[in-house]
């Protein structure tokens, strides 16, 4: 390791469905902007908890005091929240990919409507089998 590779981070790995569980909310979003230690966020994707389109989260000023990571722009990220105050606080280490963030997702978008259309299929084909059931039955003769 070099001098300047040197970081007063360290992170513990634990599996991202242990990171999101111990997290007071998560989120896919692309950072907006960044204002002393604010980081503004644009929400695309509530994972956990209860957030806004626009996420102000308190961190470090740079990744050497553990602060937020800052992605390139429109580039999503998934970050871990813990409560601070009225508002939300991360780091570096509670950063993720957004695709790492995404496959925890209990609840992916569109997954009530599949099963509305799913089960109203199905309730129509049961429906048009008894229909021609009872149409195809001959009357009976004495």
């Amino acid at each position: 390791m070099l001098a300047g590779d040197a970081t007063a981070c360290s992170c513990a790995a634990a599996p991202i469905s242990q990171r999101v569980a111990a997290a007071d909310a998560a989120f896919v979003g692309r950072l907006l902007d960044v204002r002393g230690s604010t980081y503004v966020y644009d929400n695309d994707r509530t994972i956990k908890g209860e957030l806004g389109e626009r996420v102000l989260v308190t961190s470090g000023r740079s990744e050497i005091q553990c602060g937020l990571r800052r992605s390139k722009a429109d580039e999503e990220v998934g970050l871990l929240l813990t409560r601070a105050g009225a508002g939300w606080a991360s780091s570096l280490c509670s950063q993720a990919t957004a695709a790492d963030l995404l496959s925890v997702d209990d609840d992916p978008p569109g997954q009530q409507i599949r099963l509305v259309i799913g089960v109203a299929i199905l309730l129509a084909v049961l429906g048009y089998s008894i229909l021609r059931l009872r149409r195809r039955r001959p009357p009976t003769s004495l």
